[in-house]
């Protein structure tokens, strides 16, 4: 079950590298444009960050979060 959670991290986290790997409606031909806007499914969503992450190499932890939102603009406010 989805829900809205707020995520922090404790100032003792020690130093990782990360890196940010969006998938998003309006990367095109990912998402759908419908009359009520711009869709993105979670499953798509996966097998598109699985086939961006394949050729990172070696044994990596992967992370993803789903901000959601009904406008563009909504959407970038999630993010924040």
């Amino acid at each position: 079950m989805w829900r809205e959670a707020r995520l922090a991290f404790t100032d003792s986290l020690a130093a990782l590298d990360c890196s940010v790997v969006p998938a998003h409606p309006w990367i095109h031909g990912l998402g759908q444009q419908t009359d009520n806007g711009a869709y993105l499914s979670p499953v798509n969503a996966i097998h598109y960050l699985a086939e961006r992450l394949a050729g990172t190499g070696g044994n990596t932890d992967v992370v993803i979060m789903m901000v959601t939102g009904q406008t563009h603009e909504n959407f970038m406010k999630g993010l924040n």
